[in-house]
């Protein structure tokens, strides 16, 4: 008896979501009157960067410890929530598009002509490795401090076991990829140009195409678990799936503007920021989408939610957005 309520438990709880995505297609979905120039105050707030070059990632920890990497090699770090941001790393030619902060010691930043840098100091000293390619990486993202995954120009996807020392070449896709989230140690996706989704089972070992139903640029991707996930792309794109990566569905995102990156802490907090400061969010497991006012007209590259609440983005022009109330306006 239990376990036929269990089972028909896990049925209206598919089903619900099913109808949901579904519902994504509509064009008459509820559109929200906030923008970035009107209506009440912005629940996100301007931090100082103390610099005026463009970030491209952010990444934290938990809710004190982030860093931000961008134009020129910069690298920026706060330990307290955002509330003082200092340079720990400058100087190099190479543009870095991608960091993740596994803690609070190790750190890796990813960019131009195969930049990898890594901390094990909490960014007081960073240090190059090797990957043996000169193509630009777009997104790098690790599982603990010794199980990590790099993407970028060419469809080049690397793998390490022991936190960089070696990074081995998995595979070469057919295309750019600037997106890459892994939900596990096994499991596995990238995004990247003309809509083109790959996934893998094994590690990276393997991967295969998901058609995404689109052929425009897909630039972030994130999953809370092996099942349910949400894409993003230029023209406004947003796309969710609810099997783990093999279908698609197409959301109504009620903007244009490029989509750069989204964050998805859970089913109930989405938020996907882009071109001209736009930032979209969905709290209802992305059957509506609404537009949240940022007070910044520059392109926001980067978004990284800790809970449903807390949450930053980053831009050009140093620019740097915090919200503690998941970024709705009041």
């Amino acid at each position: 008896m239990k376990k036929l309520l269990l089972n028909t438990v896990q049925i209206i709880f598919v089903l619900s979501l099913t109808v949901l995505f579904f519902s994504c297609d509509k064009t008459n979905d509820p559109v929200s009157n906030q923008n970035t120039t009107s209506g009440g105050n912005s629940g996100w707030k301007s931090q100082t960067s103390n610099i005026t070059n463009s970030l491209f990632s952010v990444s934290f920890v938990n809710s004190s410890f982030g860093m931000a990497a961008g134009e020129n090699g910069k690298v920026l770090r706060t330990t307290n929530g955002g509330a003082f941001w200092s340079v720990v790393h400058a100087g190099s030619a190479y543009w870095l598009k991608g960091i993740k902060c596994i803690d609070e010691n190790n750190a890796v930043a990813v960019g131009y002509n195969g930049t990898v840098i890594k901390t094990t100091d909490g960014g007081s000293t960073w240090f190059d490795q090797y990957t043996g390619v000169t193509n630009q990486i777009n997104a790098v993202t690790f599982k603990d401090a010794n199980a990590g995954y790099l993407t970028g120009y060419a469809g080049s996807v690397f793998m390490t076991s022991n936190g960089g020392a070696n990074w081995y070449p998995e595979i070469q896709v057919q295309t750019t990829m600037y997106g890459m989230f892994f939900v596990d140690y096994v499991y596995g996706l990238l995004c990247g140009s003309g809509g083109q989704i790959y996934r893998t089972w094994d590690g990276g070992y393997n991967w295969v195409t998901a058609p995404s139903g689109t052929g425009v640029d897909l630039n972030g991707i994130a999953f809370i678990n092996a099942n349910t996930g949400v894409v993003v792309g230029n023209l406004g794109e947003i796309h969710m799936s609810i099997d783990g990566g093999q279908g698609w569905y197409s959301c109504t995102s009620n903007v244009t503007n490029t989509l750069f990156s989204v964050s998805m802490p859970t089913i109930n907090r989405i938020t996907a920021v882009g071109g001209g400061g736009v930032i979209v969010t969905s709290t209802n497991w992305g059957g509506v989408w609404r537009l949240l006012k940022s007070n910044v007209g520059v392109n926001l590259y980067s978004v990284c939610f800790i809970d449903d609440n807390t949450g930053f983005a980053v831009g050009e022009q140093g620019v740097i957005l915090a919200t503690t109330n998941g970024g709705e306006t009041y």
